[in-house]
């Protein structure tokens, strides 16, 4: 298992996740779940929704991860994707998400 500054590099992160690893799952969403919550919120201005759009993001994420492929998608862009297409079919909403390259969820 590598590390990078005490946390699993995404390539590991997404190995474990096709293991249906708990932990590494918990970890996802440690890491990664605010940053989520943060777009969809942003674009909801509800927090009751953006939190049920979140559970249902990754509830899907759980059960998707074995389709991510690390060779050809960064983990944070498939997780964006997963929410959206989330917030889309399931609450109705478009969550307009534009890339912005200044953005780095590893910082």
């Amino acid at each position: 298992m590598q590390y990078k500054k005490g946390q699993f590099i995404d390539e590991d992160l997404i190995s474990m996740l096709k293991r249906k690893d708990e932990n590494a799952f918990s970890y996802l969403y440690d890491k990664y779940g605010p940053l989520l919550y943060g777009v969809i919120l942003k674009n909801v201005h509800d927090e009751k929704l953006a939190s049920d759009i979140l559970k249902k993001a990754f509830i899907k994420i759980w059960t998707e991860c074995k389709s991510l492929d690390c060779v050809r998608q960064h983990l944070f862009a498939w997780l964006l994707s997963i929410t959206n297409k989330t917030a889309m079919t399931d609450f109705k909403v478009n969550l307009q998400i534009k890339p912005d390259r200044s953005f780095s969820p590893t910082n």
